[in-house]
């Protein structure tokens, strides 16, 4: 994921807005004085707790602006509250309102960085991955009473850590080092129990209690990414659930470059092409490798997806140029009904006539990874070979503060050529082969890619 400075202004401002003395509210002013008339507000609210209270409300009925409501409610709280208070020199304050507007939306995917976690998707965007070496996400799992946000495994990073300890595609991390990933409010859990009149006093009291002993022992989403993501003394304990399964694995912790691009000849005339990662350097080294393969009298192409957690739109866009220059990638939609056609264009402006017979795909398809799959499929022609993607149609971005932080936010969907909807569903391949849980893509026995070979060597249509 990319960081940006678009919107930065609309930061600052924010910031500016946080930390000013706003002069003396006016609506405030006139409500003190309609309820008190001749008195003076400050001294007023300064001796009357509860009139204070709704005069506070009464000023803040006209708000203009989100930025304007942030600013009045500060202003009291500078002036009022019984201790001093000074948000430049302690910024919770302002990180707290941020943190908020972005959770505010509902979005796991729009979520307030610390400076760390900054840092951190700093480097995954250029390809460097400190900790266990995997791209996580935040996904969702609608309960009956309430909603999971589970900390999940989209892809390991080839040679790292995670790969090494066999951490796969959709593993959903429950504990690091024996704390639970609070994937949820415990409490939600007990009060189900304490609503429930055919539970005994004795069971509702163990539900309560087992609810606390949860909460001691958690740690928040934000930690346990933390912990994942930077270099670790010791190696992790985790816990992880997998089909259902809570499997136990020791991952040590170290910095890991992916690969980008790698290629062979897979049979005379037939060439293979893994991208593991679009980054900034994707293109650049796709173009090299093709030009590899067309001096070894390659014509057609595998093109293997799986386990490509995606990454830049931009680098996607790019080396669908390679592989369909002038062809139709997709649409992004974005906010108040714009849209974005994506067309393949070659970044070097040379193009390659090679046929893509095939694109292989798994549960470690995400994002760009995946419009790029569907659209080999609907411009190329392309046969899809494997199994169903993560199903992430979303385009988010990192905006960096001034300080440091900054946050997530979903900024577009993702339409293939075809027009297909694979949000949370995921792009469903043409041929479904399952890969042996023993296999590596492209070891020996690898299926997946057996069948695209065969589908490779068959005449163009």
């Amino acid at each position: 994921m990319s960081l940006t400075n678009r919107g930065f202004l609309f930061s600052l401002v924010a910031l500016a807005a946080l930390g000013a003395g706003f002069v003396a509210d006016a609506s405030l002013r006139r409500a003190c004085e309609r309820t008190h008339p001749g008195a003076d507000p400050a001294a007023l609210m300064a001796v009357e707790g509860v009139t204070a209270s709704a005069d506070v409300s009464a000023g803040l009925d006209t708000d203009l602006s989100p930025v304007v409501l942030v600013g009045k409610v500060l202003k009291v709280v500078k002036d009022y509250y019984v201790e001093d208070v000074n948000p430049f020199e302690n910024s919770r304050m302002a990180h707290g309102a941020v943190r908020y507007m972005v959770s505010s939306l509902g979005d796991p995917g729009s979520r307030f960085l610390d400076e760390k976690q900054v840092q951190a998707y700093r480097e995954m965007a250029l390809g460097r991955f400190n900790g266990i070496g995997a791209v996580l996400m935040i996904r969702e799992q609608k309960k009956p009473d309430w909603t999971e946000q589970e900390l999940t495994v989209v892809a390991p990073i080839e040679g790292s850590s995670a790969a090494k300890a066999g951490l796969r595609p959709g593993d959903v991390i429950v504990e690091v080092d024996g704390k639970w990933v609070m994937s949820h409010d415990p409490y939600s859990e007990a009060m189900k129990v304490t609503r429930d009149h055919a539970a005994s006093p004795g069971d509702k009291r163990r539900a309560v209690k087992d609810a606390e002993e949860l909460r001691k022992r958690a740690i928040s989403l934000d930690e346990a990414f933390t912990k994942l993501t930077t270099p670790q003394q010791e190696p992790l304990g985790l816990k992880v659930r997998r089909d259902g399964r809570e499997l136990a694995v020791t991952v040590s912790t170290a910095e890991v470059e992916a690969k980008t691009v790698e290629s062979r000849v897979l049979e005379d005339g037939i060439g293979y092409v893994r991208i593991h990662l679009f980054t900034p350097a994707t293109a650049e080294a796709l173009e090299g490798e093709l030009k590899s393969l067309r001096g070894r009298g390659v014509r057609t192409l595998v093109v293997d997806l799986r386990n490509c957690p995606g990454g830049s739109l931009a680098a996607a866009q790019a080396a669908a140029g390679l592989f369909m220059p002038g062809k139709k990638l997709g649409t992004v939609l974005r906010s108040r009904d714009r849209k974005e056609a994506l067309v393949a264009r070659p970044p070097g402006g040379e193009a390659f006539d090679f046929r893509v017979a095939a694109a292989l795909v798994n549960r470690g398809t995400e994002g760009a990874a995946e419009l790029l799959a569907a659209a080999l499929r609907d411009s190329a022609g392309a046969r899809l070979i494997g199994e169903r993607t993560w199903g992430n149609a979303f385009e988010r971005t990192a905006f960096q503060l001034a300080d440091g932080t900054g946050y997530t936010l979903t900024t577009g969907k993702f339409v293939p050529p075809g027009g297909a909807d694979f949000h949370r569903t995921g792009v469903k391949p043409d041929a479904v082969v399952a890969l042996p849980a023993s296999a590596a893509p492209g070891s020996p026995e690898d299926r997946q890619l057996e069948r695209a070979l065969a589908v490779a060597k068959r005449p163009a249509a």
